[in-house]
């Protein structure tokens, strides 16, 4: 009978030295760390970014810390998170407050603007009578419409001093070539199709086929192409392609969706630029993080002449 109950008290003893056993957060490193807990119960947590201990704010791609999903920034049309530009009219990515004459923010594109027909993109101007896409010309320097007199390297209205050569010496007859080179010979690199180049993007790019089909008052324009992200360690945004007209400034861009490749990653697309007989291309470029540049390609850019039928 002694034993019996000597065996009953140690086991009512050993259950009350288990119940006396404190549970809770035993990392020292969580924010609700119990100091007296001796068995870990699975209830730590750590500080959000707001500081607030087991909270479920997160800092967005714009650092800013929340718990609101919805309002995190996104990526605009140029790759910059939270930036404010967007694809105007004519497939430009413009900044959305820019008005026409101004530049799109960091992207270097004008924005769309109409001509005198109301067209969108189009290059008809009115003429010094009022005339759009008149024949009249326009004023020369001394106010006559249709003139031509100009002003020369010294600022004489109809002057013989000559024009300005683009080294900055009066009358000197030097003038850009085609590649941007003040007195150059046009020997400017060229991508050949087919050929793979790496852009400065780090992007693997090989313009596969070009192809020129002709219609009643247009040429289509299509490209095939091919994009490979050979890097190991970038996140590389896809590019897009923008072709230059041939005897004026500015071109058609390529727009649309786009990825970012990650390593490994490649993507194969075609695209078609339509444009008049009248404005015809002569070069098209690829533009990294689709930041085309307006009026000419980049000299390090990869550039492909365009053969016009």
């Amino acid at each position: 009978m002694i034993r019996r109950l000597i065996i009953l008290l140690l086991i009512v003893g050993c259950e009350e030295v288990l119940k006396s056993i404190k549970e809770g957060c035993t990392t020292t490193a969580a924010c609700n760390y119990d100091a007296e807990a001796m068995k870990d119960d699975g209830s730590c947590l750590t500080n959000d970014c707001a500081g607030e201990c087991g909270g479920l704010a997160v800092v967005d791609s714009c650092a800013v810390c929340d718990i609101d999903s919805s309002n995190d920034c996104t990526q605009d049309c140029a790759g910059d998170w939270g930036g404010f530009a967007v694809m105007d009219t004519c497939g430009g990515c413009i900044d959305r407050t820019c008005t026409y004459g101004c530049t799109g923010g960091s992207t270097g594109i004008e924005p769309s603007y109409q001509d005198c027909f109301g067209t969108w993109c189009g290059w008809a101007i009115e003429d010094c009578v009022g005339d759009c896409d008149g024949n009249a010309g326009t004023f020369d320097c001394n106010g006559i419409c249709g003139g031509t007199d100009i002003e020369d390297c010294e600022g004489t209205c109809g002057g013989s001093a000559g024009v300005l050569g683009c080294d900055g010496v009066c009358d000197s007859g030097m003038k850009f070539d085609d590649c941007g080179v003040c007195g150059g010979q046009n020997s400017c690199f060229t991508a050949v199709i087919g050929v793979e180049y790496i852009a400065s993007d780090n992007l693997t790019v090989t313009l596969n086929e070009l192809t020129i089909t002709e219609k009643i008052g247009s040429y289509e324009y299509s490209i095939f192409y091919k994009l490979v992200n050979n890097t190991t360690s970038q996140q590389i945004d896809e590019g897009s392609f923008k072709m230059y007209y041939k005897d004026r400034p500015g071109g058609k861009v390529q727009y649309g969706f786009f990825n970012d490749l990650f390593p490994g990653d490649s993507t194969s697309r075609q695209y078609t630029f339509e444009e008049l007989k009248s404005k015809k291309f002569s070069k098209i470029s690829y533009c990294p993080s689709r930041n085309c540049p307006s009026n000419e390609p980049d000299s390090n850019a990869l550039i492909w002449q365009v053969a016009i039928p």
